[in-house]
């Protein structure tokens, strides 16, 4: 399945590129197709990704595919990143914004709740069932997966993935592209630098320095 305008619903509608063709991808279009069925979503949507794999995941679903972000598309174009990793999705949306493509507003699942205060930023990605605290803030182009809890007056910096399960306590800061895995937990007032990386099911009690990757309960250090 190619890009095909004549077969978009609605020609004069603006474009939402989902940038990415695998398993994320898929994900971040359920979050959309279940937001479209809560409420009107202005876009007709078209997966680019270079490297499309040979996956019947977006057969039968209201999207078109390309394998670049093709001329046709170079007005009223948006973007999202489905990419989970988080240094992967900051070349995707340094791509599209050099293309001069323009991220969406934060997309947040229907069933997901944003407490008194919380905020995130463009091209954020918030799934289902998530609990965002009070006072909570949510930088550009992260994403928070299915049951993430956020605890009040947290920071998630640019680019950050929260993957599904994980719990963030009160006045947490995570860096700009950190990755906190699955069913993971870092306690409350604790700093997770830029870039680091807390594997599944780990405990965090202690601050983790940029770039590191900790791993365990309680997390440690991942020995080379």
């Amino acid at each position: 399945m190619r890009f095909d305008r004549d077969r978009l619903s609605d020609p004069h509608r603006p474009t939402l590129l989902i940038l990415g063709g695998r398993g994320h991808a898929s994900d971040v279009l359920s979050i959309i197709e279940d937001v479209s069925a809560d409420q009107v979503f202005p876009f007709d949507i078209v997966i680019s990704d270079d490297d499309l794999p040979d996956s019947p995941r977006f057969d039968d679903r209201e999207v078109e595919v390309a394998l670049e972000i093709e001329p046709e598309l170079k007005s009223d174009r948006y973007f999202v990143a489905g990419v989970g990793y988080p240094q992967i999705r900051k070349l995707l949306v340094d791509r599209a914004l050099a293309e001069s493509v323009q991220p969406t507003p934060a997309i947040v699942h229907p069933s997901a709740v944003m407490a008194t205060g919380a905020n995130a930023g463009q091209g954020t990605v918030i799934a289902g069932v998530t609990w965002i605290s009070a006072m909570v803030s949510i930088g550009v182009h992260a994403y928070v997966g299915y049951g993430v809890k956020v605890g009040h007056d947290s920071i998630v910096g640019d680019f950050a993935s929260l993957m599904p399960g994980a719990a963030i306590g009160g006045s947490c800061r995570i860096g700009e592209g950190a990755l906190i895995g699955a069913n993971a937990v870092v306690l409350q007032n604790l700093t997770v630098g830029e870039g680091a990386v807390v594997g599944a099911g780990a405990v965090v009690v202690e601050n983790v320095p940029a770039g590191a990757t900790v791993v365990g309960v309680p997390a440690r250090p991942l020995e080379s």
